[in-house]
């Protein structure tokens, strides 16, 4: 008897778990810009490397976008050097992309502050229609890792 009830509650358990899940109905990003990828991580700290990483940002949606700025968070910093492909302010269509290249040189700066790199958007038509791409600003990290064991070497 005691086999028939275990039997019949796996049955029942496998008869549940059999169900398909939902289906989760995932919703479009909002329109603007999209960073690809989303952070620029430099793993190389000491003072002779020279590390130059790329990220591309795309249009998403079916506006026109204007690229007003493109800075560091900090605009003293000498070990980052950031450059675009395209000198803003410029457009750009649905569906085009323009690179960012961020260059670390490590200059013995003590600041371990997060820093990034902020590019302000906005919609390029100046029509008022409800497709309008609200103002924004995309933010992508400049993240500086240190891989493995901290080493000091001393010399008297």
């Amino acid at each position: 008897m005691r086999r028939l009830a275990l039997a019949l509650a796996l049955l029942s358990f496998a008869c549940d778990r059999s169900a398909p899940p939902p289906i989760e109905e995932l919703e479009a990003p909002p329109p603007g810009l999209e960073v690809e990828p989303k952070w620029l991580t430099f793993t190389c700290l000491e003072p002779s490397c020279d590390t130059t990483l790329q990220a591309n940002i795309s249009v998403v949606g079916e506006r026109n976008v204007a690229i007003k700025r493109v800075v560091l968070s900090e605009d003293d910093r000498e070990d980052f050097v950031v450059e675009t492909t395209e000198s803003p302010p410029f457009v750009l269509e649905p569906g085009e992309t323009f690179g960012l290249t961020a260059r670390y040189t490590p200059n013995g700066d003590a600041r371990l502050d997060d820093l990034s790199v902020r590019i302000t958007y906005g919609d390029a038509a100046a029509d008022e229609d409800e497709g309008r791409i609200e103002p924004g600003e995309v933010i992508v990290p400049l993240v500086r890792r240190l891989i493995g064991e901290p080493t000091m070497t001393v010399n008297p």
